[in-house]
C-alpha cells in the first residue's frame, strides 16, 4: 500500500525539500547529471499521426502571444529531418562556429546508425550564397567500436574546424571512455576536408570516465581541450590537453585531482594573447556548502591558482567562459538562485583584469532581467568581434509557462544588458541545449549564430537561427495577433498585427499587407512615427469571415521604403477554422458535470488562466479534487457532417501520476454506452490509470491541445464526455478543459431556456412585474423562435426572439403580471423552436413566492344594533391576518365622537382571525344613532382599502310600565260584575307593541281571572285599558289583582307589575251596627287608623299600655299584634303612611316609633323635638303623614 509509514515519511520529506530549488541530480556511480529528457510520445498498439500544421499553430496560439525575437533574427532553420533523436552539445558548449570565410559549421550527436553503434557525431556546414549541406557522420571511423557523445567545436584563425567528443569503446578490450578529436580543413563545397581517422587525445586508462569535452583555439594556432574526468578510486578531476605545432601535449590536472568533491562541466576559452581560461563547477576544500564556479588560467606558461569566480552564497551551475576581444578579459556566464525568494538568474561576470593575479568581482550582473527559470541544461556565452557579449540559455519567459524556450540576451560594449528575447518558443513542446557563437573574424563578424534541440515535430531535431546587428532602417513584422490559432466558421475576425522598429532610426510611413488563404487580401497604410524599439498594433484591415472549416495560411508583410533588412518583413502562420468552438466564457456551453466538475473561473494552487479567459470547466476549479472520484463532464449532442470528424480541446492537468487522471470517450446511443478514444497526434495517454481502471491521461502539464478522431459516419449524432477518476489518497489541482472545437461536425439545432430572471424569490402582492427569461442558442445557425412564459394557472404569454446567433444569449421580456393573490406559483419558460434537435433543454422551471402584508377588521361584535340607554358595554371586534407573515399592529375603535380607543394585537399568524377584547367600557348615556368605526393600523399594509370596518349603534330608552289598577279600586260587594282595568305607560322613545296581562288570585293564590291582550303604546304616553272580559265577584274573601306588561326590548322590569288587594264582602244595610269588641279597655292615648292599601284597621288602646291590634273588616275580628316599644298614654296618637303606622307615645314623653305592617315589627325612631313650651306631648297631640316631591 502507498500509505505505508515509510513512504509517508518520504513524501513529507519530499514536500519539505520542494520548498526550495534543488541542485541537479547526479548518478551516484559515475557522477553524470541525470537529464530531464522528454521522450517522444507513443502509445502501445497505436501509431500516433502528427497533427497537421494548422493544428500545431492552434496549439501555439492558446497561450498569450509572445513575440519571439526582435527583427534582427533571421528565420529559424530546421537542420535535421530524420526520425531519430539528435542532440547538440551539452552544458552549453559550442555546437556552432563560423570561419573567416563566413562558412557556418554545426556538429551534433545523432542516433542515426552509420555503423554498428549509435549515437555518433554528425556535421554539416553552411556556404554563404548556396545554403546548407547534408548530414555527414564524422565519427564513422569509430562507429563499429562504440558510441560517440556530445561534440563541441572551434575554428582557428586559419579557418580549420576542430571537433572533440567523448567516445565509449565497447567492441573490444580494453573498453571504456576517452576523448576523441578530429580536424577539418573545409573544402569549397560539400562537407569535405575532414581527417579520415579520429584521434584519441587522452592517455589515461580506459577505466576512467571522461565526459563532455569543450574546445577552444588561440591565435597561435594551438587547440585547447578540457573535459570532466571520474574514476571511483581516484575521484573527480578536470583534465586539460593542448595541441601545439608539436602535437598533443601531456594532460594537465586543472583542479589538482580531488578525491572527494564534485568537479564537472568544464569550459575553455582562448585570449588574443594566447592565454587559456578554464572554468568548471563543483566543491573545493573549504567550500562544500554549494556548488561554485571555479576559474584557472594560463598566462604564457604559468598557471594561476584556482579562483572562486562566482563567490555566491547558493548553488551555481554550468559555467560558460569567453574572452572579450576588446579588453582581453575573461568573462563567465552561469545560472544560480537569488535569495530569499529562490528566483532563477542567469549570472554574468567579467574578470577585473588580464593578469595572473587579477580576481573576479563579488557581484554578478543578471542577464535574464525578469528572474525567471533557467534550466539545468546550461548557459552559453560568446563575444562578437566588436566586444558585445551574447548569452543563450534554456528556460521560461514567465512563471506560468511549463515548456522551455531558447532565451537570448546581449550585453553592449558599454556593459548594458538589453531586454531578453526568445529565439524560439513553441507551446507544448520543449526546446533544449542551446549554443551561441559569433560570426567569426570575417565580414559578418557582428552576427551571432544559435543552435538548439527542439521537440515540436514530435522528435528531437536540430534548429539554427542567425542574428544580425540592426540596420538604420529596419521595420519588422513582430507577430500576427489575429487571425491566429482557432476560429469558427462564420466568425467575424478583425485582423490585427504588430510591427516593430528594430532599426536605429525613426520611421514614419509604411504599409502592411495581409493575405488569408487564397481569397482574402487587405492592405493598411500607416502614417505613424515609430522611434527605434517602438512597437505598433496595425488594425483597420477588412473583416475576415471564414465560410468553411479547415487550415488557412496567414501571410503578413510590411513595406518600408529603404528597409535595410527585408528578411524580417514577412511572417507566415497557419490558423485553423473549426465548424464550432465552445469557449465557455459566456455560458457553461450546455455541458453537464457530475461530482467535482465545475464551470467558472479557476483559481488557487498552480492553476493558470484558461486560453479563453476567464472561465472553463474543471474538476476542480479551486482547492484539491476528491479521493475516489468518478466524475464525468458531458457535452451537448453533436452531429457529424463528414466521416470521422475531429474534436479538439485545450486541457491542463495536475494529478498524482499513475493513480489519478482522465480520459475522453464518445457515445452514439445517447450516453447508454461509451467508447474510449485515443489521442490523435497529441500527447498520448499515460497508460492505465489506477483511479480510472483504464487508459487515460495522468501527470502534470500546462495548457495544451488534445485532438481526437471520432469514428462515425456523416449524419451520425454523438456525444462526448471527459471522465476523471482518482484513487483513495493524495489529491492535487485536477483537470481543466477549455476551447472545445469540432471539425466535420456541428452543434445540433438547439435553443434552450436556461434561466428565469424574473419573477424569482419573493415578490410583493399587487405590484406589477415584468417576467423575463434568458435563452441561448447552443446549436448551429442563427435562429428565430417563440418563447412561452407561464406563472401557475394565472398567467401565460408568448414573445418572439429574432436572429439569435450561435453561442449568443438573449433576455426575453414578457407582458407585465400583477400578482393579486398570495402564495407560491410555479414558473416556466419554454423555447418553441420547430425542429429543435435537443428538446430536453427547452424548458426551465422555477417558482416565485408572492408575499402579502395585510390585516383587516372582520367584525364589530359590540356595540352594534340597538342599545338601551345607560347600558355599560365592553367593546369587542374581530381582526384577521390575510398576509404571509406573523405581524403585530394596533386596532382602533371609535364610537361616535366621544369614544376613541386602541388595542395592540401581538403575533397574529397568517390566516388567523382573533377576537380582540380589553377595550375600556363604553356607557350608552346619550340617545341616538352613533357610527362605530374599527381600523387596523399595520405599517406596510398592502391593501389599505380593507383596513376600516364601520357599523352603527342606536341608543334607545326601552321602558314600559304598569302604572295602576283602576278597577277594582276598593272592596267589592259580593255578586258585583266588574271590568278589570289598569293603566299602562311607555316611558321610552319608540312605539312599543306590548302584551298586557291582568290576573285575579283568590286567597289560595289560584287564578280566578287571567286575561292577556295586545296594545301599541306610543312614546311618552299612558293609557287606561279595560280588558274585554268581565269578572263576577261571586264569592266573598280576600283577592289579589295583578296587572303587568311584557315587552321584549324592555330594559327596566322594576315597573312592569302592579298589585291591588281587595275584599269581596257581604253588602251592609245603611246605619250603625255594632262590631266586634277590641281586646282591651281603651282609655287616654287610644287611637285607630286605616291601611288604605291593605283594607285593615290598626288600633292602640292607650291606657298607659303598649297594646296594639289589627281589625279585619271583612271578618269582623281583632288580632293582637306585637306591643309598642313604649307605653302609649295621654296625648298619644297615630297615623298611616306608606305601609307603616307612625305613633307618638304621649304621656309627657318625646318617644316616637313606627310599626312595619309587612314585617309585623316595631322600629324606634328619633325622639320628637321639644315643643316651644319646652314640654313633651301629653294631651291633645296629633300627627299626619305626608309625601313631598
Amino acid at each position: 500500500m502507498r500509505k505505508a509509514v515509510a513512504l509517508t515519511l518520504l513524501l513529507l520529506a519530499a514536500v519539505a525539500l520542494a520548498l526550495a530549488p534543488q541542485p541537479p541530480k547526479f548518478d551516484p556511480e559515475t557522477g553524470l547529471p541525470v537529464k530531464e529528457a522528454v521522450q517522444p510520445v507513443t502509445h502501445t498498439g497505436k501509431t500516433p499521426q502528427p497533427p497537421d500544421q494548422a493544428y500545431v499553430e492552434w496549439q501555439n496560439s492558446q497561450t498569450p502571444p509572445w513575440a519571439e525575437t526582435d527583427a534582427q533574427w533571421q528565420d529559424t532553420v530546421r537542420l535535421t529531418t530524420n526520425s531519430v533523436t539528435d542532440y547538440v552539445s551539452y552544458f552549453g558548449r559550442e555546437g556552432v562556429a563560423v570561419d573567416p570565410s563566413g562558412r557556418v559549421h554545426v556538429v551534433w550527436m545523432s542516433y542515426q546508425t552509420p555503423g554498428t553503434y549509435s549515437p555518433q557525431v554528425y556535421y554539416k556546414r553552411y556556404y554563404p550564397g548556396s545554403g546548407w549541406t547534408s548530414d555527414t557522420c564524422i565519427s564513422a571511423d569509430l562507429a563499429s567500436s562504440g558510441y560517440s557523445y556530445y561534440p563541441s567545436l572551434a575554428v582557428d584563425s586559419s579557418g580549420n574546424v576542430h571537433v572533440v567528443w567523448y567516445h565509449y569503446k565497447v567492441s573490444s578490450a580494453p573498453t571504456g571512455y576517452y576523448i576523441a578529436y578530429k580536424m577539418c580543413t573545409p573544402t569549397s563545397s560539400g562537407n569535405g576536408g575532414w581527417q579520415l581517422t579520429s584521434t584519441r587525445i587522452t592517455s589515461d586508462t580506459l577505466l576512467w570516465y571522461k565526459y563532455y569535452p569543450a574546445i577552444a583555439c588561440t591565435p597561435n594556432g594551438n587547440v585547447h581541450v578540457v573535459y570532466y574526468n571520474y574514476y571511483s578510486s581516484v575521484g573527480y578531476a578536470i583534465g586539460y590537453v593542448e595541441k601545439t605545432s608539436g602535437g598533443w601535449q601531456p594532460r594537465v590536472w586543472i583542479d589538482s585531482q580531488s578525491t572527494s568533491y564534485y568537479h564537472m562541466a568544464p569550459d575553455v576559452a582562448g585570449g588574443r594573447d594566447n592565454s587559456v581560461h578554464v572554468v568548471f563547477m563543483g566543491y573545493m576544500p573549504g567550500n562544500t556548502s554549494y556548488y561554485q564556479v571555479w576559474y584557472r588560467a594560463r598566462f604564457g606558461s604559468t598557471w594561476s591558482a584556482v579562483q572562486n569566480a562566482s563567490k555566491h552564497t547558493y548553488y551555481c551551475y554550468y559555467p560558460s567562459v569567453a574572452v572579450n576581444p576588446r579588453t582581453n578579459r575573461a568573462a563567465v556566464a552561469y545560472w544560480t538562485y537569488t535569495m530569499p525568494n529562490y528566483w532563477y538568474a542567469v549570472a554574468f561576470k567579467e574578470r577585473m583584469g588580464t593578469g595572473i593575479s587579477d580576481t573576479w568581482p563579488n557581484a554578478y550582473e543578471i542577464a535574464n532581467d525578469t528572474l525567471v527559470y533557467a534550466s539545468t541544461y546550461g548557459t552559453c556565452l560568446n563575444y562578437t568581434k566588436d566586444g558585445r557579449a551574447h548569452v543563450v540559455w534554456t528556460g521560461y519567459a514567465s512563471s506560468s509557462e511549463t515548456y522551455y524556450g531558447i532565451m537570448y540576451n546581449e550585453r553592449s560594449v558599454s556593459g548594458t544588458w538589453g531586454t531578453y528575447e526568445r529565439v524560439c518558443y513553441v507551446p507544448s513542446y520543449y526546446q533544449y541545449y542551446s549554443s551561441v557563437n559569433n560570426g567569426g573574424s570575417g565580414a559578418d563578424s557582428s552576427s551571432v549564430h544559435v543552435v538548439w534541440v527542439g521537440t515540436h515535430p514530435g522528435n528531437y531535431e536540430i534548429y539554427y537561427r542567425k542574428g544580425l546587428p540592426p540596420s538604420p532602417y529596419d521595420l519588422a513584422m513582430r507577430r500576427i495577433a489575429l487571425p491566429s490559432g482557432l476560429h469558427e466558421v462564420g466568425e467575424n475576425v478583425s485582423p490585427s498585427v504588430w510591427v516593430k522598429n528594430v532599426g536605429t532610426a525613426s520611421v514614419s510611413s509604411f504599409s502592411v499587407k495581409l493575405d488569408i488563404g487564397g481569397s482574402y487580401t487587405s492592405t493598411v497604410t500607416v502614417n505613424q512615427t515609430l522611434a527605434p524599439g517602438d512597437t505598433y498594433n496595425v488594425t483597420g484591415f477588412t473583416t475576415w469571415t471564414p465560410s468553411a472549416s479547415g487550415s488557412y495560411a496567414v501571410r503578413c508583410s510590411v513595406q518600408l521604403s529603404g528597409d535595410g533588412n527585408t528578411s524580417n518583413d514577412r511572417i507566415t502562420q497557419t490558423t485553423m477554422v473549426a465548424d464550432f468552438v465552445e469557449r465557455f466564457d459566456a455560458s457553461n456551453g450546455n455541458f453537464r458535470g457530475t461530482g467535482g466538475w465545475q464551470w467558472g473561473q479557476p483559481s488557487g494552487g498552480s492553476r493558470t488562466p484558461p486560453p479563453s479567459s476567464p472561465k472553463c470547466w474543471g474538476d476542480v476549479l479551486s482547492g484539491y479534487y476528491q479521493n475516489s472520484a468518478n466524475d464525468t463532464l458531458l457535452s451537448f449532442n453533436l452531429v457529424a457532417t463528414a466521416d470521422t470528424p475531429v474534436v479538439m480541446f485545450m486541457h491542463w492537468m495536475y494529478c498524482e501520476t499513475y493513480y489519478d487522471g482522465g480520459n475522453f470517450k464518445y457515445s452514439t446511443d445517447g450516453g447508454q454506452t461509451w467508447t474510449l478514444l485515443y489521442p490523435d497526434g497529441t500527447r498520448a495517454y499515460y497508460g492505465t490509470v489506477y483511479g480510472l481502471g483504464e487508459y487515460g491521461y495522468s501527470g502534470s502539464w500546462g495548457w495544451e491541445a488534445a485532438r481526437f478522431k471520432i469514428p462515425v459516419s456523416s449524419g451520425t449524432s454523438f456525444k462526448v464526455h471527459w471522465r476523471f477518476g482518482t484513487d483513495g489518497s493524495v489529491t492535487y489541482d485536477g483537470w481543466l478543459i477549455d476551447n472545445v472545437a469540432g471539425i466535420g461536425c456541428r452543434k445540433p439545432v438547439d435553443v434552450a431556456a436556461t434561466e428565469i430572471l424574473s419573477p424569482t424569490g419573493s415578490i410583493p402582492y399587487g405590484v406589477a412585474i415584468t417576467p423575463q427569461a434568458k435563452v441561448w442558442n447552443f446549436g448551429s445557425g442563427t435562429q428565430s423562435f417563440p418563447v412561452e412564459f407561464r406563472i401557475g394557472s394565472v398567467y401565460a404569454d408568448t414573445q418572439s426572439v429574432t436572429g439569435l446567433a450561435p453561442g449568443e444569449s438573449a433576455i426575453v421580456s414578457f407582458d407585465q403580471w400583477t400578482p393579486m393573490a398570495k402564495g407560491t406559483y410555479a414558473t416556466s419558460a419554454t423555447t418553441l423552436l420547430s425542429g429543435d434537435e435537443v428538446p430536453g433543454n427547452n424548458t426551465v422551471t422555477g417558482s416565485v413566492d408572492v408575499y402579502l402584508v395585510d390585516v383587516q377588521p372582520t367584525a364589530i361584535v359590540r356595540p352594534v344594533g340597538n342599545v338601551d340607554s345607560g347600558a355599560v358595554i365592553a367593546p369587542q371586534v374581530r381582526v384577521r391576518n390575510n398576509g404571509t407573515s406573523t405581524v403585530s399592529f394596533y386596532v382602533q375603535l371609535q364610537i361616535g365622537s366621544s369614544y376613541n380607543q386602541q388595542r395592540l394585537v401581538v403575533g397574529l399568524t397568517p390566516d388567523e382571525e382573533r377576537l380582540i377584547t380589553g377595550f375600556p367600557n363604553w356607557t350608552a348615556n346619550q340617545l341616538g344613532d352613533f357610527e362605530v368605526r374599527c381600523t387596523t393600523r399595520l405599517t406596510g399594509d398592502m391593501i389599505p382599502a380593507n383596513d376600516l370596518l364601520t357599523d352603527s349603534v342606536h341608543v334607545h330608552k326601552y321602558d314600559v310600565a304598569t302604572t295602576a289598577i283602576t278597577v277594582p279600586s276598593g272592596n267589592v260587594n259580593r255578586g258585583a260584575v266588574i271590568t278589570p282595568t289598569a293603566k299602562y305607560a311607555n316611558y321610552g322613545d319608540q312605539a312599543a307593541n306590548v302584551d298586557v296581562h291582568y290576573v285575579i288570585y283568590d286567597s289560595a293564590m289560584s287564578a280566578v281571572y287571567d286575561q292577556t291582550e295586545q296594545l301599541t303604546l306610543d312614546p311618552g304616553t299612558e293609557v287606561e285599558h279595560a280588558f274585554g272580559t268581565q269578572w263576577n265577584a261571586a264569592n266573598t274573601g280576600s283577592y289579589l289583582a295583578v296587572a303587568y306588561i311584557v315587552y321584549a326590548q324592555d330594559n327596566n322590569h322594576a315597573n312592569d307589575t302592579v298589585q291591588f288587594s281587595f275584599i269581596v264582602r257581604v253588602p251592609y244595610e245603611p246605619g250603625w251596627k255594632e262590631m266586634a269588641t277590641i281586646l282591651g279597655e281603651v282609655k287616654d292615648g287610644g287611637f285607630v287608623v286605616k291601611d288604605p292599601d291593605g283594607g285593615k284597621l290598626y288600633a292602640a288602646r292607650g291606657y298607659k299600655t303598649g297594646d296594639f291590634y289589627v281589625y279585619d273588616i271583612e271578618t269582623n275580628t281583632w288580632t293582637a299584634l306585637p306591643a309598642a316599644p313604649a307605653i302609649i298614654g295621654k296625648g298619644g296618637n297615630g297615623c298611616y303612611g306608606n305601609g307603616y303606622v307612625y305613633v307618638m307615645h304621649g304621656q309627657n314623653s318625646a318617644k316616637f316609633s313606627r310599626f312595619n305592617i309587612a314585617a309585623n315589627s316595631w322600629e324606634a325612631l328619633p325622639d320628637i323635638p321639644p315643643w316651644t313650651s319646652g314640654k313633651n306631648p301629653k294631651g291633645g297631640g296629633d300627627l299626619a303623614y305626608a309625601e313631598v316631591d
